[in-house]
């Protein structure tokens, strides 16, 4: 599960989303019978999130947005299967949900963040914490109800078993199965990573080039994640490192977009002192608490891209996509053998 150097709150989640997988046997199966189950399964761990998320659960808002990522990755991915018409009833629906559960959660890892960094000393600290908190809890709330006048939309994305096999293509030219296909698809994704991050490495400022990695990065940790239990240890060895890259990412946003509020309301509130009548301490709203939040955000961002940096590094120097080409062709794909695991 990820975890981050910043301290939790009591409930929020720092573990992402368990997720059911497809057995071993689907890697011989047609892509077509590998992709009706795919997303069937995917839609019913959407569905069993709904309550939670109604009752504004944090956790329910997590889990239901990742299952959410991991059918729109399978759904890009595999787009020359689809019939480009009849998967938007999916489609649509879908990008409009994760757009407002990524609403929600990003103001509750900002919260979460906050709260574990900044530590208020004195009731005056903790006021001006309050209301810095307060404003993101009050725009989460708005974001929330926003999402659950949004929920009684998605029943459309729920097609009936027997009308799934109506949302692929008449005809593909691509592999015959599953196994075959993800042999060309991840090395495909990791080559798309691994030109994105070139202007990452050594620069550990480009927030925009950072931000842009991590959105190619999750296409691959999901597409890896489904072909895990099919593969040997050398595949599911390079799957853990992704996995390990792309939370090292995650981490990082998570810390830029909460200096860059934080930030914002230090201005705000020295914007508010510079203008007090009275210029005497007692009469300032205190600023030095979260300077002070703001420096160990930084210095535990340096960590956390220090390892990133490493591991781009390594990567290069080891040609860490040759060795996940190889480890796909333990893959099965009906007939090849399996590395022992």
């Amino acid at each position: 599960g990820r975890k981050t150097v910043i301290d939790s709150q009591p409930g929020y989640s720092l573990l992402m989303a368990k997720t059911r997988q497809l057995p071993p046997r689907v890697a011989t199966a047609a892509i077509e019978t590998f992709l009706e189950r795919l997303i069937a399964l995917r839609l019913g761990e959407i569905r069993k999130y709904r309550h939670g998320v109604e009752e504004g659960t944090i956790d329910a808002v997590h889990d239901m947005r990742v299952s959410c990522r991991r059918l729109q990755a399978a759904l890009r991915v595999f787009r020359p299967y689809f019939h480009k018409k009849r998967i938007k009833t999916i489609k649509r629906p879908l990008r409009a949900l994760i757009g407002a559960l990524g609403t929600v959660r990003e103001y509750d890892v900002l919260i979460r963040t906050i709260m574990g960094c900044v530590k208020p000393a004195t009731p005056r600290q903790r006021m001006t914490l309050g209301l810095f908190t307060g404003r993101y809890s009050l725009l989460r709330a708005r974001a929330h109800r926003s999402l659950v006048r949004l929920l009684p939309e998605i029943e459309g994305m729920f097609v009936k078993r027997e009308r799934l096999k109506r949302l692929f293509a008449q005809k593909n030219d691509g592999p015959n199965t599953t196994g075959t296909l993800f042999k060309q698809a991840v090395p495909a994704l990791f080559a798309k990573f691994i030109f994105a991050s070139t202007p990452v490495v050594n620069h550990p400022r480009r927030i925009a080039a950072l931000h842009r990695l991590r959105i190619k990065g999750k296409p691959l940790r999901y597409i890896m994640e489904l072909s895990a239990s099919w593969s040997g240890r050398s595949y599911r060895a390079a799957y853990r490192e992704v996995k390990s890259a792309i939370e090292l990412l995650g981490d990082i946003h998570d810390i830029d977009i909460a200096r860059g509020l934080l930030s914002e309301h230090l201005k705000e509130i020295q914007f508010v002192n510079a203008r007090t009548a009275n210029p005497s301490p007692d009469a300032m709203v205190p600023v030095g608490f979260i300077r002070a939040a703001m420096k160990t955000l930084g210095v535990n961002r340096n960590v956390l891209f220090d390892r990133l940096n490493a591991t781009l590094e390594r990567w290069r120097t080891v040609r860490f996509g040759d060795r996940l080409a190889g480890a796909m062709e333990q893959v099965r794909t009906g007939g090849t053998n399996r590395e022992r695991t």
